[in-house]
């Protein structure tokens, strides 16, 4: 078995030992590729002294310095050529070879005796020529003269497109002989020489005049940089690949030679067969406690029918027998505990009162004594004003007898005779006027007794319609027992009617009052009141006032149901339908249903064990069954949640206040020794925000106290305080879930303020504002404080339950408008709380020596080629280097 394992381990390792092998030859042979890469880039780097364009392959002749000088170097463009105009001419020159010419002292290109161009000077040409956009350039040392360029110049002609074309399309037989040996160049990039022609373009000039050669020769140099970059990073991670592989291959050889011992397999094996023995002993155990368990159960069974039995047998009502299943065994324990807290409650609550009472008690004996005494003064003062007010009218008469003359006791004597005398005038007529209002009011009563009669008889009809209307409503075997049909009422809607102060309940009285004879009322009694005058039965009239009210309530009930839909008896019968089969799926289908038609109206009667039921009152109960149920469930949950808000919950917003504490303290801890090179310090203060409120106020020092310290009292300002703040963040979002409702109440950081002070050399603290006078350097290094501060507390703090958790701040745009010795100093303050960072800037480098270690990524990037270049830097504590992208 062990050769086995040995054999197929090696059939295992050997393909990957190839693979390996194979990788490593193929990262060798890349970074040799890279090499060489590399010294082609430094040599070619080394050569980009001076930016010429490449001679032809065949042109092999040297060129000495001082016998003439290349045409590229020995003109210049004229100032008043477009850009595009000098590409496009440097590019025909280019094209047709004399951008690489060699110009000897007596002006010719070249040497017909050497192997290079072969192009000589011929005369003048007609038009525009090269000394139009060409400009020669002083050579001293070359010893060709400007005389000489500009023969040169002037000998090659410079046309335009429009030219070149007007000469293909002209016919062969019109053109002009010497066009075939004259040369010619357009700004557009064509060319001609003789019978050969053709056209180049390019984007930018790079070898006429200095500035372009220079131009030419930054970019040449950038893209030979670049490539050198972006080389040494793939040859650095050639050679990591290297490393791994080679590594790999050691230790995948390593574990090919140095296989593992077979002897604890053997001992595992030999172990995994008692494992199985102890299994199979452990199998046959189980099914015995199987057994047991079953005989225990059929036994509790039994027991269980015992008790039930004797439960019956000794229970008080046959109806409410003692509860023998544990569902409901357990329901009456949660009863009693429930009756528990609420009989505790209402202890609580007694106490509370008797100390109200007390206060009560005081406060009313204070105020009647002081009512006491004010009634007494009440009445000293009335008899003194009702004394002072008849003393006065008495002096006020005799004055005013005094006074009055005798003239005006005459003249008021002559007006009272004259008076009578008129009266005396005109009784006569009086009398007549009164013997025509005697024979009106006869008249007058003839009309009234037919109309009492015919009153009499609508009234009686209306009362018979009325008593139709009426029996429709009523329910009752006689007149004198019959009562409104609350039942049929309130399903129409109309439950108002059947009050018993309601127009119908009234009416119903009176008339049954009515009906009840009366004449021996006071009989057999010596009670002169009781025998005086018997109470008078309602009359028609307030029994028809009493209908009318009826008719009214009743047509405003109806009004109100405008919107309320037609219901056939197909509908009805939907309806039943669905009650028997909600009743049968909750499991009542021992109750029944009965559709029954009394009067013309539908009823549905519902039948079940506690006997017969309109549909309507059977709903009521249904409906107060399920809101017990629903008050018994909410209570529960409201002991839970009291229990949750003052155990739970307080307990952990005190652990979670306690914790922002020590954060603060921690922060201010690592504050007290840092400062700015002004001497500038930071100190933070959390406390209570100004607009916290009240409960807040109490909750906080109340939170502070364990629970099993605080009094009934305190456990009771508790609870009233944190049940307000959750009702004030109720009252403000009515339309937010429970839950966020009460994260939104016990959310602890929005009940405090941070308050920022600053420190100077001299110890002094003022708080920081908008009005403080810092500089928006210093206000910023003080924000950057603040923040690396509280960074390193709450890292500390989730590092004592998650070690593993990074200490990473982000800061883009780092340490704007902040000088650059400070940089130094707060990059050095993250290194003391070992925070790491990642941080963009403009112009920070972060190459300190309070850093010990960086990684630097620059990003370039050049106008003219497409892309982003990115050099990989380290920092060491003492030395920049370039590592790769």
């Amino acid at each position: 078995m062990p050769a086995t394992v040995s054999r197929l381990a090696h059939a295992a390792v050997d393909p990957l030992l190839e693979e390996l092998r194979a990788r490593r030859d193929v990262a060798v042979g890349e970074e040799g590729q890279l090499s060489d890469e590399l010294h082609e880039l430094a040599d070619r780097r080394t050569r980009n002294t001076g930016h010429a364009p490449a001679r032809p392959a065949w042109a092999t002749h040297p060129r000495p310095d001082g016998e003439g000088v290349a045409f590229h170097l020995a003109v210049d463009f004229v100032e008043t050529l477009t850009h595009d105009q000098r590409a496009g001419l440097e590019a025909a020159l280019e094209a047709s070879g004399l951008l690489t010419a060699w110009i000897r002292a007596d002006g010719t290109l070249h040497d017909p005796a050497t192997r290079d161009v072969v192009l000589t000077p011929a005369r003048p040409a007609k038009g525009r020529t090269l000394l139009d956009a060409l400009v020669p350039v002083a050579s001293p040392d070359t010893g060709v003269s400007h005389d000489t360029l500009r023969t040169l110049l002037s000998s090659i002609a410079l046309r335009s497109e429009a030219q070149d074309a007007a000469e293909d399309s002209e016919p062969k037989h019109r053109r002009d002989a010497s066009v075939a040996t004259v040369s010619s160049m357009t700004l557009g990039g064509g060319w001609r020489l003789g019978v050969a022609s053709g056209a180049h373009h390019k984007s930018d000039p790079e070898f006429i005049g200095e500035a372009a050669r220079k131009r030419a020769r930054d970019r040449q140099l950038a893209n030979t940089e670049r490539r050198r970059d972006i080389a040494e990073a793939l040859l650095s991670e050639a050679g990591e690949r290297r490393w791994a592989v080679e590594s790999s291959y050691a230790e995948l050889l390593k574990v090919s030679r140095d296989l593992p011992d077979p002897a604890p397999l053997v001992r595992a094996w030999a172990t995994l067969d008692v494992a199985r023995a102890d299994v199979a002993a452990a199998r046959r155990a189980h099914d015995i406690a199987q057994t047991a368990a079953d005989e225990a159960r059929a036994e509790l069974l039994d027991i269980r029918a015992r008790l039930r039995e004797a439960a019956t047998s000794h229970a008080g009502s046959p109806a409410h027998p003692l509860p023998t299943v544990r569902a409901e065994l357990d329901s009456t324990l949660r009863a009693l505990d429930h009756l528990r807290v609420l009989v505790a409650t209402a202890l609580r609550d007694l106490d509370v009162l008797a100390w109200g009472l007390a206060d009560h008690e005081r406060h009313v004996a204070a105020w009647a004594r002081a009512r006491s005494d004010r009634v007494l003064a009440e009445d000293a003062r009335a008899a003194a004003i009702d004394d002072m007010i008849t003393v006065r009218r008495q002096i006020e008469l005799g004055d005013r007898a005094r006074g009055v003359p005798e003239d005006q006791l005459d003249a008021a004597r002559e007006q009272v005779r004259a008076r009578s005398e008129e009266a005396a005038a005109r009784l006569p007529e009086l009398e007549r006027a009164a013997q025509r209002a005697r024979d009106d009011r006869v008249s007058a009563e003839a009309r009234l007794a037919a109309a009492t009669r015919e009153r009499a008889e609508q009234v009686r009809l209306a009362l018979v319609s009325g008593d139709a209307l009426v029996s429709a409503v009523t329910v009752g075997a006689a007149a004198s027992g019959d009562a409104p049909d609350a039942v049929l009422l309130g399903a129409a809607g109309l439950a108002a009617c059947a009050a018993a102060d309601a127009p119908l309940a009234r009416y119903l009285a009176a008339r049954a009052e009515g009906a009840v004879p009366s004449e021996g009322a006071g009989a057999g009694t010596d009670d002169p009141v009781a025998t005086a005058a018997p109470a008078a039965p309602p009359g028609p009239d307030t029994r028809l006032a009493l209908l009318e009210a009826f008719v009214a309530q009743l047509e405003e009930g109806l009004a109100g149901q405008d919107g309320v839909a037609d219901v056939d008896d197909s509908a009805i019968l939907g309806s039943r339908e669905e009650l028997r089969r909600l009743l049968t799926s909750v499991g009542w289908s021992q109750t029944r249903t009965e559709l029954s038609e009394p009067r013309g109206l539908k009823r549905l009667t519902v039948h079940d064990e506690d006997g017969t039921h309109d549909v309507t009152v059977y709903a009521e109960r249904v409906t107060a069954a399920a809101a017990r149920a629903e008050e018994t469930v909410a209570i529960a949950e409201e002991e839970a949640f009291e229990r949750h808000l003052l155990g739970e919950l307080a307990g952990h917003l005190s652990r979670q206040i306690d914790e922002a504490r020590r954060l603060i303290a921690t922060m201010n801890g690592v504050l007290k020794d840092v400062t700015t090179s002004a001497g500038l310090g930071v100190r933070l203060d959390w406390d209570l925000a100004p607009d916290a409120g009240a409960d807040i106020e109490a909750v906080v020092p109340l939170l502070a106290t364990p629970a099993e310290k605080r009094t009934r009292v305190q456990t009771t300002r508790l609870r009233d305080a944190l049940r307000r703040c959750i009702e004030a963040i109720r009252r403000l979002d009515p339309t937010a879930t429970g839950g966020a409702q009460l994260r939104a109440a016990l959310d602890y950081r929005s009940w405090f303020a941070f308050t920022v002070y600053v420190t100077d050399g001299s110890g002094d603290e003022r708080r920081l504002g908008h009005r403080t006078a810092l500089s928006q350097g210093e206000q910023r290094v003080v924000a950057y404080l603040v923040l690396f501060a509280a960074a390193a507390a709450q890292f500390d703090a989730l590092g004592a339950h998650a070690p593993w958790a990074p200490r990473l701040i982000l800061l883009d745009d780092a340490f704007a408008k902040v000088d650059e010795p400070t940089h130094g100093r707060l990059l050095g303050l993250l290194v003391e709380l070992d925070l790491d960072f990642v941080l963009t800037s403009e112009r920070v480098w972060g190459c300190f020596a309070s850093v010990p270690s960086l990684n630097i990524y620059e990003c370039l990037r050049d106008p003219d080629v497409p892309g982003i270049a990115t050099l990989h830097f380290t920092w060491d504590g003492s030395r920049r280097r370039l590592v790769g992208v």
